[in-house]
Parts: structure tokens; C-alpha cells; sequence
């Protein structure tokens, strides 16, 4: 009675397997049907439409004016950072603060990397500066940042980089 529940086990398991595999195939059949489609619909389109290079071009250019508008936006709410201010906490983590200083480079200036900045004068201090956007800099340059600061810090100030320049 055993080997009888076994095999009718077996029987259910390779059935549920072969119809699960079918399933996924069915799937991705649908997928590429469906890829097809649009490329057939795409090869058929009226003479009269935008050839999808002047379509990117503009979208670039939408794109471009649209980050100097909010790049302008970020400049014009910056509050210029004071680092006792900031490293006793009397900030708040929602504004936008602005940092000029000499930046040391540690690993990269790639997304996610992490920067020191140095500032000098009266607001003399040192923060990590977290890089959220494309930047071009090399270590010893002098750099504006603009960012939030995290809520809270264990060490230095870190700051949000919004924009670098």
C-alpha cells in the first residue's frame, strides 16, 4: 500500500512540474508574440511620423532644460551650511543646505560613493559628503555641494549630495 501512494505521489509531482513548465512557457510565448506585434506595428507607421531620433533629441533637450530649472530651484533654497550649527544638530533634514570646500576623494565620485569636504574660514569644518548624482571632480578640487543632511550622524555631518559644482 505503500509503494501504491509513492508512485501516485509521483504521478501528481511530475504532473504539477509538466504543467507549471507549460505555464511558463505559455508566458513567454505570449512575450514574444507581443514583441512582435509592436515591431510589425512599428514597421508600418505613417512616413509622417517623428523618426524616433528627432524624438530623442528633443526629449534630451527637455531633459537638459528640466535639470537646470532644478538645479536653479536647488540653488535659490540653499541655506549656506555653518558646521557648528550643523554638528550640534540645529538643522533640519528636509532643507536644502549649500558647502563649499576641498574635496578628498576616497574610492570614487560615482553614484553612492562617499567624499570627505573640507571647509575653511569661519564655517571651518569636515563632512561626508554622500554622492547621489553624476559628478566630475578629482581629489583637491574645490567643490559647491549642495544637499539634505541626514537626520542623525554618528561622527561627521553627512550630507545628500543634490548637486555638485
Amino acid at each position: 500500500m505503500k509503494k501504491v501512494g509513492k508512485v501516485i505521489l509521483m504521478i501528481f509531482g511530475g504532473l504539477f512540474i509538466l504543467i507549471a513548465g507549460l505555464v511558463v512557457i505559455g508566458i513567454l510565448m505570449g512575450d514574444s508574440e507581443t514583441a512582435s506585434t509592436n515591431t510589425e506595428t512599428e514597421t508600418t507607421a505613417p512616413n509622417n511620423s517623428v523618426s524616433p531620433t528627432e524624438s530623442e533629441s528633443e526629449n534630451e533637450k527637455d531633459s537638459e532644460e528640466e535639470a537646470l530649472e532644478k538645479a536653479e530651484l536647488i540653488r535659490e533654497k540653499a541655506i549656506e551650511a555653518d558646521f557648528m550649527t550643523i554638528y550640534n544638530g540645529e538643522y533640519s533634514a528636509s532643507d536644502v543646505y549649500k558647502l563649499t570646500g576641498e574635496a578628498s576623494v576616497y574610492s570614487g565620485t560615482d553614484f553612492g560613493d562617499e567624499i570627505g569636504l573640507s571647509t575653511t574660514g569661519d564655517d571651518n569644518g569636515e563632512y561626508i559628503i554622500q554622492i547621489m548624482i553624476p559628478a566630475d571632480f578629482e581629489d583637491g578640487d574645490t567643490i559647491t555641494v549642495y544637499g539634505n543632511f541626514d537626520e542623525e550622524f554618528s561622527s561627521l555631518p553627512t550630507m545628500k549630495a543634490l548637486l555638485i559644482e
